[in-house]
């Protein structure tokens, strides 16, 4: 069963009370490697834990990695709609 919090202006959900990562790199993180991690590991993990037609928002910050553009047409891909991020639908 879903856990959410009591704020208002939102409610976050954990399932089975699951955390992924963190994630480390060896070098400083670019678009390309963070594109790869997305496709190598978040993505697949996200689709083991809630199932391919998942009602899920996907949430990052601003940094210059999750900017480019590459990146920004992945997650237009894989979570149209519903991801969260400079330049994206929400």
């Amino acid at each position: 069963m879903p856990l959410k919090t009591s704020a208002p202006e939102h409610q976050t959900r954990t399932y089975n009370q699951q955390l992924r990562g963190p994630f480390f790199f060896n070098e400083t993180v670019n678009g390309e490697s963070y594109l790869n991690l997305l496709q190598e590991f978040v993505g697949p993990q996200i689709t083991e834990m809630f199932g391919e037609d998942s009602d899920i928002y996907f949430q990052q910050d601003g940094a210059p990695p999750h900017y480019h553009r590459d990146v920004r047409a992945y997650l237009d891909a894989v979570f149209p709609d519903t991801w969260i991020g400079r330049r994206g639908p929400h």
